[in-house]
């Protein structure tokens, strides 16, 4: 076509090919402009039907004139040739400029403006784009936007818009987008990108299919990432269809009224979504223009994630890095002196705030302390004054966890794991001073005026009083022995130094539904009514709020001091609060004056990796899921099952190591975890939430049938540990009949029947797996306070080796029986231990460190062999959320707009 002439029209270049032909430069002899054609494909010209139609389209599309649109001038016909002339436009295309990264904020809506200025002359017109993306966007060095293909956009019949009759949807194929010959599978790709939920169901469309569209792009200039990625149109599809829409990847600088328009584009109702670009345009113009409703300060609202969490290792992590605050300053309504104030802070780069990080603020306002974790030297204390820029190491803390402060706020209290002791950090001076010996799992602690302290020492006890002069120890609430695996924990103090708050937790599903919350009690009566079913640490915002999680979401309820009520159900200030479902606490803090902090849990991607002996990695599995439970290796080594999920819930995928292929083999609306191996690889036990219980399921690991129930009893909670090499016993975690706590079960396969094998008075078993030679049974006790690995004799568990020491989880026997492994709780690390048992008893070695890990598991399954390891971490350039803190008892935005 090069060198040819179209009427008046000289072609000179190639710039392209799209789904409907290809483009070329020309120059308008007549006019002496240069023009862009868009050259019919021949199959398209053989349509009388098809082409006669465009024709009338092109027509109707000629009307279309605006700054921000790119013309069309006409139709053109030569040789055979059907043409369509348009206005060439020069530049980069805006994916070209996101290729660059993020754009800064204001320049994001001032593109966002310009494109949604055009959308609107276009729907005024009856026309819907339908092709809207970044690749049709071209940006003039001046900074003028154009959006190009209105021109090949199907035009809706005014009249039919006026009806609400849409239109058929496009298909991908003919995508008017240009390209390089031979890319047009990155044309298709990009476009289902932006299709609307209902283009990508190929159902009809309207204008609305464009406000869609509008919504990603607008999100990813602001974010610099792709919404919705996929290797195959498929995957794009089905993320375009079912992904949750990450609002907190927005910066924080992004204008609240910004975060609800980009909520509003993008719900996948139709009906729910924004219905008219021009609101979006106005909403634009106002922030732009710096209104006070536009750059109200508020924490911004992040997607909800499952709320069973990660629960595969205690130390599961949610991230935070770098060093950034961030002061968010806006003028009150009206005008009026004496701003609304926000900080964002986050933790010192190389740290992680974990699930029970527990933030804290000093009473009177000025500080914030918590507790951090460095991958490579453990946990330590951080503190971060207000009226500083700074976060500051506090020396000599390492292994402290869970801070809380003395009421003058020149002392910190914490849990310092590496010697199981509940300590004192003088501010002044930086000694530390140890209170009193706890367990591994403290849950919880509060100083009291007058130099006493409420506090929990492990996960099966109620809320002691201690003094620091010596006097003796108070048990203030007691545990009614008729709830199953319950404890006590997290108490607060209230103002009217008469009462506290605390947590009644149950791991036992059915008790925790019906008996768990936040209570009231009595220093001198103890336990005095339920006030919330809200299973979760709560924290007291003076003078008159309950901060606690709820549908995994952080709630402020209104509370009355004086008659000790919950008084209303309260306004939501933030999704997706940092909380920990293995022991309910959250990741909040308040002062006294009200200013509340809070972290919130990380959506970044995991990723699975190999490991080899040395603990260094060897490769990667690809898993697109935001989540990682559990992991579970098949005997061969080849196969193995994942437990994961997002937002929408969770599910067991079996993966094949050699061929990185995944399939999920479980119901995606039912949420299933705690996947085991058949000693033959060919079947999966797992546990299902499907009947309102943990019930124990069998299913073909190759997904080729439905699973079947093997056991269920609300009663018992049961959950999968492992089974025995000959495939007679499948190891399981139950309730127990004599002590209501957790007990080690079996399921004999033979007898076709569960029954409790080993319940400890009072202590909890479980994570029971039996050595190859079926000879001898290793479990976790916490009978001497810390969970432990212990071995018994099987089946006659007549008697005990104790393993481990300083606390430990997880014990796994090599194929051979000669080595057992487990995971330390005090250093994350791994450890092994020879042992032999080819005499009448069990020769134990001494434990040693065999690696620890560069990044902390979150979920860890060795093979057989103890060679390799599969395991799942967090990607060395996670980027998680800062700490929010809202001074002075603002609420946000979003809140104050829900009630």
């Amino acid at each position: 076509m090069i060198g040819r002439t179209l009427g008046p029209y000289a072609i000179t270049a190639k710039l392209g090919e799209g789904g409907m032909g290809e483009v070329f430069r020309a120059t308008d002899t007549k006019l002496d402009r240069d023009v862009a054609i868009k050259v019919l494909p021949q199959a398209f010209v053989e349509d009388p039907e098809r082409l006669a139609r465009f024709e009338r389209e092109a027509k109707l599309l000629a009307q279309l004139h605006h700054p921000h649109v790119a013309s069309i001038f006409g139709l053109e016909e030569s040789g055979g040739v059907r043409a369509l002339v348009m206005e060439l436009v020069e530049g980069p295309t805006l994916a070209d400029r996101l290729a660059g990264g993020a754009l800064d904020v204001d320049e994001a809506l001032a593109i966002a403006k310009q494109i949604a200025e055009a959308l609107e002359a276009a729907h005024e017109k009856g026309i819907v784009h339908r092709d809207l993306k970044p690749q049709n966007i071209k940006l003039a060095a001046s900074g003028s936007v154009k959006v190009l293909d209105f021109g090949l956009a199907k035009a809706m019949d005014p009249a039919a818009m006026t009806s609400g009759a849409p239109t058929a949807s496009p298909t991908l194929m003919n995508s008017p987008t240009l390209t390089a010959a031979g890319t047009q599978l990155g044309v298709i790709l990009g476009t289902a990108a932006y299709m609307a939920p209902e283009q990508a169901r190929g159902l009809a469309v309207d204008k609305r299919a464009d406000v869609w569209a509008f919504g990603v792009i607008l999100w990813e200039m602001l974010t610099g990432r792709r919404l919705f990625e996929g290797e195959l149109v498929t995957d794009v599809l089905a993320a375009v269809l079912r992904q949750e829409v990450d609002l907190d990847a927005l910066p924080a600088a992004t204008p609240p009224s910004i975060r609800r328009l980009v909520r509003r584009s993008l719900a996948r109702k139709p009906r729910e979504r924004l219905h008219d670009i021009a609101d979006a345009r106005i909403v634009l113009d106002e922030a732009l223009a710096g209104s006070p409703e536009a750059a109200e300060a508020s924490p911004p609202p992040v997607a909800p994630r499952r709320g069973r969490g990660w629960v595969a290792l205690p130390w599961i992590l949610a991230a935070a890095f770098g060093f950034q605050l961030f002061l968010k300053l806006a003028v009150a309504p009206g005008g009026e002196a004496g701003p609304r104030r926000a900080l964002e802070v986050s933790v010192p780069n190389g740290q992680l705030l974990t699930e029970d990080a527990a933030l804290a603020f000093s009473p009177d306002g000025s500080a914030l302390a918590f507790s951090a974790l460095d991958t490579a030297r453990g946990t330590k204390l951080w503190l971060r004054r207000l009226a500083s820029f700074e976060v500051q190491p506090l020396h000599g803390t390492e292994g402290a966890v869970a801070p809380f402060w003395s009421p003058d706020s020149k002392s910190i209290g914490f849990f310092r794991t590496t010697d199981q002791s509940l300590c004192r950090y003088d501010l002044a001076t930086g000694q530390i001073q140890v209170i009193t010996r706890t367990g591994t799992l403290g849950r919880g602690a509060a100083w009291l005026p007058g130099g006493a302290l409420l506090f929990v020492p492990d996960a099966n006890t109620s809320i002691r009083r201690i003094h620091l002069d010596g006097a003796p120890e108070e048990e203030l609430t007691r545990l009614d022995p008729e709830i199953l695996d319950g404890s006590h924990r997290w108490p607060v103090p209230l103002p009217d130094g008469e009462h506290f708050l605390f947590t009644l937790w149950s791991n036992h599903l059915e008790t925790a539904e019906r008996l768990g919350g936040v209570y009231l009690a009595s220093y001198e009566k103890g336990v005095v009514r339920k006030l919330t079913p809200d299973l979760s640490e709560a924290v007291f915002a003076g003078p008159d709020r309950i901060v606690v999680r709820r549908d995994n979401a952080l709630f402020a309820l209104p509370f009355d001091p004086e008659r000790l009520e919950v008084t209303g159900p309260g306004v939501k200030l933030a999704d997706r609060p940092l909380y920990s479902t293995s022991s309910g606490a959250l990741a909040a803090t308040a002062s006294s004056a009200g200013d509340i902090a809070f972290a919130l849990d990380s959506v970044a991607d995991v990723e699975i990796v190999w490991l080899d002996r040395a603990g260094e990695p060897s490769g990667k599995v690809a898993f697109g899921e935001q989540q990682v439970m559990r992991l579970a290796l098949a005997p061969g080594g080849e196969s193995f099952a994942v437990e994961g999920g997002s937002a929408r819930g969770g599910g067991i995928w079996v993966g094949d190591a050699r061929r990185q292929v995944l399939n999920r083999i479980t119901r995606e609306a039912i949420d299933s975890s705690d996947p085991v191996w058949s000693p033959d690889g060919r079947r999966i036990a797992f546990t299902s939430q499907a009947s309102g219980s943990n019930a124990i399921y069998l299913q073909p690991a190759d997904g080729s049938r439905p699973a079947e129930l093997l056991l269920g009893d609300r009663a018992r909670d049961f959950l999968p540990v492992s089974w025995s090499r000959d495939g007679r016993y499948l190891m399981l975690d139950g309730f127990s009949k004599v002590s209501n706590r957790s007990a080690l079960w079996l399921y004999d396969f033979e007898d076709a029947g569960a029954r409790e094998l080993l319940a400890e008075p009072a202590a909890s078993t479980s994570q029971a797996t039996l050595s190859p030679d079926g000879r001898f049974l290793a479990y976790v006790s916490d009978e001497a306070g810390n969970p432990e690995i212990y071995v018994r004799p099987f089946p006659a568990l007549d008697g005990k080796w104790k393993i481990s020491q300083g606390g430990a989880l997880a014990p796994h026997w090599r194929a051979d029986g000669r080595e057992l492994l487990f995971l330390g709780l005090a250093d994350r690390a791994v450890h092994s231990v020879d042992v032999d048992g080819s005499g009448a008893d069990l020769v134990v070695g001494v434990p040693h460190v065999l690696f620890a890990p560069r990044t902390p598991f979150l979920a860890f399954a060795p093979a057989s062999d103890h060679q390799r390891f599969l395991a799942a971490v967090f990607p060395g350039d996670v980027r998680a959320e800062p700490i929010r803190v809202i001074l002075g008892g603002e609420e946000p935005a979003e809140a104050a707009e829900s009630r």
